[in-house]
């Protein structure tokens, strides 16, 4: 039996530009030559809030954003967004909650997808 190792396989680096995601989030909204949000792209923009919602709501982007200056009135650039960073800080815990969620709902919903349950009518 032969180990499994990750070192035997020669993986380009992960290089995710605005640029090259520009054509495939566009070409999601696009359905039959016309703007169309459907249901999964509705859940998946409610995910993407959510999860970045929590992430920069984070104790250490905070400390990142200007949490580690003793004098804000020096820094009026990183008070203001430590300031902002701070709203999200607030409801750190609701966010880590419905983010879980939102990851989980996504999820099911692709599965349903995958599986027919739920049908598609692009699909068909």
């Amino acid at each position: 039996m032969v180990p499994f190792t990750t070192t035997s396989h020669s993986f380009p680096p992960a290089r995710a530009s605005s640029r090259s995601m520009r054509g495939p989030t566009i070409a999601a909204l696009v359905f039959g030559g016309a703007f169309h949000l459907g249901l999964g792209n509705a859940l998946l923009l409610v995910n993407v809030v959510c999860l970045s919602a929590y992430t920069y709501g984070c104790h250490a982007f905070r400390h990142l954003a200007g949490g580690d200056r003793d004098c804000f009135s020096c820094h009026r650039v990183r008070h203001r967004l430590w300031r902002g960073v701070t709203v999200l800080n607030v409801r750190h815990e609701w966010w880590a909650w419905a983010s879980m969620f939102t990851v989980w709902g996504v999820d099911l919903y692709v599965r349903l997808l995958i599986t027919g349950v739920v049908p598609h009518g692009a699909w068909n």
